[in-house]
């Protein structure tokens, strides 16, 4: 049966021990605990473990590879710290892997990997940092992505394609961003897509081959008359 423990840790020089962590333990909470580094490979045994949680703590770096093999992992939250760069490449073999939080950090750099076909990711929120590229390639294979929250960083470019395989994607949220200019022509194929969130002075642009298609997701629909035709 699985467990939200209770865990007690220790600030040590070299970071925080976790001094009572049972094997059985599903959920780690560390939010708001004042941690400053960790090493992750203490959570490396436990198989069980759906989410991890270490938001609302002063983390400046962290290294997801002890993660890999932590199969049944459904929810990372790293939001809330003050990571300035991370790789989320270790944590595309999490094959279970669904939420994935690092908004409200610092970020101006995010290593990223291809998530594998069948990849059960559904949210990812990278807003409010401070990211000025981000290559969307990584998340082109994942079918049951719904959620992809970009807002409040300092992109000045964005390359929708990759999205067209994101056949269950509801909501991108893009605005407060610096992009000049974006072309939606790949929405117009995200027949999923309820919200799509941009700032009103971002010129909007599609291939004029699609100026009279029929089916046209809603949210795409209502800013018809914002789109140029190229």
């Amino acid at each position: 049966m699985w467990e939200r423990t209770a865990i007690r840790f220790e600030q040590e020089t070299g970071g925080t021990i976790v001094s009572s962590l049972p094997l059985r333990s599903a959920e780690v909470i560390l939010s708001d605990r004042g941690i400053s580094s960790i090493d992750l490979g203490q959570f490396a045994p436990l198989d069980n473990v759906t989410v991890i949680d270490l938001s609302k703590n002063l983390l400046r770096s962290l290294d997801l590879s002890p993660l890999v093999n932590l199969s049944r992992l459904r929810v990372l939250n790293l939001s809330k710290n003050r990571l300035e760069s991370i790789s989320l490449a270790p944590i595309v073999r999490c094959r279970h892997l669904e939420t994935v939080d690092v908004s409200h950090n610092q970020l101006r750099q995010i290593e990223l990997a291809e998530f594998p076909p069948h990849s059960r990711l559904k949210r990812i929120y990278l807003n409010d940092n401070r990211l000025t590229s981000l290559d969307l390639g990584a998340f082109g294979k994942c079918e049951e992505l719904q959620f992809l929250i970009l807002s409040n960083n300092e992109l000045e470019a964005i390359d929708l394609k990759p999205l067209v395989g994101c056949q269950q994607l509801a909501y991108i949220v893009i605005s407060g961003n610096k992009i000049r200019e974006i072309d939606v022509s790949p929405l117009f194929h995200v027949y999923s897509l309820e919200v799509f969130a941009v700032d009103p002075d971002t010129v909007l642009y599609a291939n004029k081959r699609l100026q009279s298609a029929e089916a046209v997701p809603l949210p795409i629909a209502d800013k018809m008359s914002r789109i140029e035709w190229r």
